[in-house]
């Protein structure tokens, strides 16, 4: 199944929207009071979508789930287990793939910086220290991660790498609102993104989920639809390409490379 999501990170909120195929809405959020709260439960209810909604300051569990970096292991006797006389449980690869627009820059980096701060099952941060990191990660002056784990075991797939085209040095030349307006899709902006206080918690929300439903309607399919089905495929046709780091995200030059090539590096002449 493909989950399609995006987070939105202001002083006094943090929420993170994942809707999958089947029109199911996965709200995840740290606020600061009750009524604040009310009205991100609200926003879901006005979204359309069946939905349920987790407080990240409650419970982790299934938002840490989204993002396991779940490395796959056959069946087989690792040296532990046959001192012990037991047998190692094989590990399956995830099946869901996670799709959004500039999160290997972005929406990663911030979801790293939260994993980072779970204790005893809760996050143990703040919607202040949230948008202080996404301010350096928009300044680009943040320490950023190698997302290369997440690519290759959380299954985390960046839309804007679907199209080489819209791609220069790695980073997007062009944002998810334009293309929305250019596939004619809707487009909501708000107001909060100037100050980066939520001046409405409500609305603020309802931007977040408006956000993914279009990258999931308007957006993805053609090019990036048929892009990833066709990548996907030659991972699992040819295994040397993720023995070699390849992912979805890679370039259509690196798939060349290492499936001519999946041995040794391709020789180059200099002229």
């Amino acid at each position: 199944m493909k989950i399609f999501w995006d987070i939105e990170s202001y002083k006094n909120l943090f929420c993170a929207a994942f809707i999958d195929e089947n029109d199911f809405l996965e709200m995840f959020y740290i606020i600061n009071s009750p009524e604040d709260e009310k009205e991100v439960i609200r926003a879901c209810k006005d979204s359309g979508y069946k939905f349920k909604t987790y407080d990240l300051t409650e419970t982790v569990e299934r938002f840490r789930w989204h993002f396991e970096k779940r490395i796959p292991k056959p069946k087989g006797n690792s040296l532990l287990s046959s001192f012990l006389g037991t047998d190692d449980k094989p590990v399956e690869p995830k099946e869901h793939y996670y799709i959004g627009y500039n999160t290997l820059n972005y929406d990663i980096q911030m979801i790293d910086s939260i994993l980072n701060s779970i204790i005893a099952n809760k996050v143990q941060t703040t919607t202040e220290t949230l948008r202080k990191f996404s301010d350096t990660l928009i300044n680009d002056t943040a320490r950023r991660i190698n997302t290369k784990a997440y690519e290759q075991y959380a299954n985390q797939v960046d839309a804007a790498f679907l199209n080489e085209k819209m791609v220069e040095r790695g980073r997007p030349t062009i944002g998810l609102k334009t293309l929305v307006g250019i596939k004619g899709g809707s487009i909501i902006e708000s107001e909060s993104n100037k100050t980066g206080f939520s001046k409405s918690i409500y609305d603020d929300v309802l931007y977040n989920i408006n956000d993914v439903t279009e990258l999931r309607d308007a957006v993805f399919p053609g090019i990036m639809q048929s892009t990833l089905d066709i990548r996907l495929s030659l991972l699992e046709r040819f295994p040397k390409l993720r023995e070699n780091g390849v992912t979805p995200n890679s370039t259509s030059a690196k798939f060349v490379e290492f499936i001519v090539s999946p041995d040794k590096k391709i020789e180059d002449y200099p002229t």
